[in-house]
């Protein structure tokens, strides 16, 4: 039941975008990262993932500064992909940390979120045993496993 008011909430979600009502959209947004982010949409993503990045899409569209508290929830998001609470293959592994890493390089600054900057910086100099399990994964696929 969980799962068909998530796919609900998505779609409802883009719809609202659809229609430039950003507001509500940024809200139906939030209430899937918060609620069902342990569930995977149709293509199997979470939405932990997926709510986050719909969420500055929306203040993009908006044509909004993205605020603290969407970067931190993106800092977390990002921790939580390198910590492999989600399981991911490597290329959406690695789409998802490239979309993430794009939008934190371009939107803290040391000046307004130092914290931020500094949680970020950690993150990404932190070893992500989880990513190195799927590149050994990886490289097990392409050169031993039949």
């Amino acid at each position: 039941m969980k799962q068909l008011q998530a796919l609900a909430l998505e779609r409802y979600g883009r719809c609202l975008v659809n229609t430039k009502r950003y507001d509500e959209a940024y809200s139906v947004y939030e209430n899937l990262l918060d609620e069902f982010g342990q569930f995977k949409n149709r293509v199997g993503y979470p939405y932990g993932i997926v709510a986050a990045i719909l969420l500055h899409e929306v203040t993009r569209d908006k044509q909004i500064e993205t605020g603290s508290d969407l970067l931190k929830t993106l800092v977390d998001v990002l921790e939580k992909l390198r910590d492999g609470d989600w399981q991911l293959n490597n290329p959406a592994y690695d789409y998802f940390s490239e979309e993430i890493e794009n939008i934190l390089n371009k939107d803290l600054s040391a000046e307004k979120y130092p914290e931020l900057l500094k949680a970020y910086k950690a993150i990404k100099e932190k070893s992500s045993p989880y990513l190195e399990e799927l590149e050994f994964k990886e490289l097990l696929e392409e050169n031993v496993i039949p």
